[in-house]
């Protein structure tokens, strides 16, 4: 019983890992990081991060996440922009 428990807990352990070096290669293919950081200023407003997603032809919270990762967006920021995203229905699809 406690053999499967841990070889549970092992395999989560590997499917998270790989789903994040999904999302990061994803991202890193879709945002690369001198084009964001050309186009995304510091401490961006929902506006520009708008403005980023449509360049890049992303998700709004995926923009927010690469300028947040990319020091774009302090962590507050980046709390901030997303809970304005939310509002505006960005976190379930994308307004038009």
């Amino acid at each position: 019983m406690m053999r499967e428990m841990v070889s549970e807990d092992v395999a989560a352990a590997v499917t998270r890992d790989t789903e994040g070096e999904a999302h990061s290669f994803a991202a890193n293919l879709l945002m690369p990081k001198r084009r964001v950081l050309g186009m995304v200023p510091t401490h961006a407003s929902v506006s520009q991060i708008l403005a980023a997603k449509h360049y890049f032809k992303v998700s709004a919270m995926a923009m927010a996440r690469r300028a947040y990762e990319l020091g774009r967006l302090s962590e507050w920021e980046y709390r901030q922009v997303c809970s304005e995203l939310t509002v505006q229905g960005y976190k379930s699809g994308e307004p038009r």
